[in-house]
């Protein structure tokens, strides 16, 4: 006989064990399952799978724990024929991990009605099961890993809730089905089938929120058993009312009570929906509405915001979106400008304010750069402006110097923005008489000064062979450049051969040469001016500071008395 509603607390609970199972035997996981659910007030029985074959077998329970429901144990189909028909008048069924696979494997007609999930034969080799709020089963319970086998549930049926996940997958749903209601477990099982399909969570109690799921889902699926009559179309005591069916859409839903917004089931014509529960915050509000953007709850994991009006320059939208920038609209006190896109080039960039220089973005068209910053010494100037050689502003790593002007003859070339120096092609005047941009020596312009002042030419007369001080007393010299006749300071005269292009010498003592007759002939390797710190080899050119060094040691080396 079937309790009523009103002592569900205190159910009549049935432990179906595998037929021919030593249900007895101390240590199975029955006991131990017994134990905790006497513990809460209920009254159980461990009974063989075998033993309940009939309508009225079953109904001697609120509800049926299937554990004998795998591998070659396949003892439920002695009751399935029954077993609908007792879910429909109000008998509970909890169906712990195995069933949805047996029903692949064996023609299982009733059990297939009840069950919440279309038939899978799919499993895993343990997982971390997810749990899924909104569920009285599983209210406050937290995720937790499941050592042994879980079987998935497949796909929902209509009407059903999933409890928990694995990978994604459902592994446990509920269901109200006409009068009852079931439970399918697929991470829990209630009996031992060797290795990797173990029932340790239950056995040993390691994992208690998972205890805990097994133990409300066995009470939860008591709770709408109908007392004795309920449903024969007659008034009977402790009956509010009794339609003689088994519909719960209709004015008088199981366990004979008039339908009421909050008993789990929707009454046809009258109500959207009904989950049974206070949460506004789901698919169905208290007062069994369906959740809708406006309603002025935010529904979880669908609405960003609700505030119930359709003022667009609020923190939410109409739309229940979380206003942005971006999307359109001005939100007043927060943006000055929203032109509906993320577009950081145009008059509004990302940061919903109109577009100025300097704030990181550059403006199409009228901006060549934005760095956002107040540094002149990068790639962007204060002002927006592109930094170019000539603009007063030194260029880290670009420029060696910028005085802001393009003169190309003072300390920094004005084309370049480098230091001068001699080789670089540019006169830097006061300092250098030429710059040919080479380091050539004997071309017209060597150590960026000329080869030679004028066109004159020189002559040797004089008997300067044996001597090495070259000293001359031959006579006066007529310091005539066109007959090749030097005068020297001692009234010596030295005659030789015009030599174009060779220095006037202004030497003391007619010191002309180191010993040697000179030909006329420019020397190689000899006299370079003063510069010989710059070769004919050298890469690069001379210092002017370097160049007017030799040109002062030259003058000095020539002065009398040296």
């Amino acid at each position: 006989m079937l309790v009523s509603s009103s002592v569900a607390s205190a159910a009549n609970v049935a432990l179906e064990a595998p037929a021919g199972a030593a249900v007895t035997q101390p240590g199975e996981v029955f006991d131990d399952i017994a134990a905790l659910l006497e513990e809460r007030g209920h009254t159980v029985t461990v009974v063989a799978g075998n033993e309940l074959d009939t309508l009225e077998e079953l109904q001697q329970f609120d509800t049926v724990v299937i554990g004998g429901s795998f591998t070659g144990e396949i003892d439920v189909v002695v009751f399935d024929a029954v077993i609908a028909q007792y879910v429909e008048n109000g008998g509970g069924l909890v169906i712990p991990a195995g069933l949805p696979f047996v029903i692949d494997m064996a023609a299982i007609p009733g059990f297939d009605t009840v069950l919440p999930t279309g038939p899978s034969s799919n499993f895993v080799n343990s997982g971390a099961v997810s749990l899924i709020d909104g569920h009285e089963i599983v209210d406050g319970l937290s995720d937790w890993n499941n050592p042994s086998i879980s079987i998935l549930a497949g796909v929902l049926r209509d009407g059903a809730i999933a409890l928990s996940t694995i990978a994604g997958d459902f592994d446990s749903v509920v269901w109200d089905y006409q009068g009852g209601r079931v439970v399918s477990l697929g991470p829990l099982f209630t009996t031992e089938y060797g290795v990797g399909f173990g029932n340790e969570v239950l056995l040993d109690g390691s994992i208690p929120d998972a205890t805990e799921m097994f133990l409300r889902a066995v009470e939860w699926s008591a709770l709408n058993a109908a007392p004795e009559g309920c449903h024969d179309g007659d008034l009977d005591p402790g009956e509010i009312c009794d339609d003689g069916n088994f519909s719960n859409t209709d004015d008088c839903v199981n366990p004979c009570v008039p339908a009421s917004c909050g008993d789990h089931y929707v009454h046809a014509g009258v109500e959207l929906c009904d989950d049974g529960d206070a949460d506004n915050t789901d698919a169905c509000l208290v007062g069994c509405i369906p959740a809708s953007c406006g309603d002025a709850f935010t529904r979880v994991g669908v609405e960003d915001c609700d505030d119930a009006n359709d003022d667009e320059t609020d923190a939410c939208l109409s739309t229940c979106a979380a206003a942005s920038c971006g999307d359109g609209f001005l939100r007043a006190g927060v943006e000055t400008c929203d032109d509906g896109d993320l577009d950081d080039s145009d008059d509004c960039p990302g940061s919903c304010h109109p577009a100025v220089c300097g704030d990181g973005y550059v403006l199409a068209g009228v901006e060549p750069c934005d760095d956002g910053n107040a540094v002149n010494d990068d790639d962007c100037l204060v002002g927006c402006i592109a930094p170019v050689c000539g603009d007063g502003f030194l260029q880290n790593g670009t420029e060696a110097c910028d005085d802001a002007n393009d003169d190309d003859t003072d300390a920094c070339v004005g084309a370049t923005c480098q230091l001068a120096s001699c080789g670089d092609g540019h006169v830097f005047a006061g300092f250098e008489e030429c710059d040919d941009g080479n380091a050539v020596p004997g071309d017209g312009c060597t150590a960026c000064q000329q080869d030679g002042d004028d066109d004159s030419t020189g002559s040797s007369d004089g008997s300067s062979s044996g001597g090495s001080t070259g000293e001359g007393s031959t006579g006066e010299g007529s310091g005539s450049s066109d007959s090749g006749v030097v005068e020297t300071t001692d009234g010596g005269e030295s005659a030789g051969s015009s030599s174009e292009g060779v220095d006037s010498l202004d030497s003391s003592g007619g010191e002309a040469s180191t010993g040697e007759e000179s030909t006329g002939e420019p020397a190689v390797g000899g006299d370079d001016g003063g510069c010989s710190c710059r070769g004919a080899t050298s890469t690069s050119a001379a210092p002017w500071w370097l160049v007017v060094a030799g040109l002062w040691r030259r003058r000095a080396q020539r002065r009398p008395g040296r």
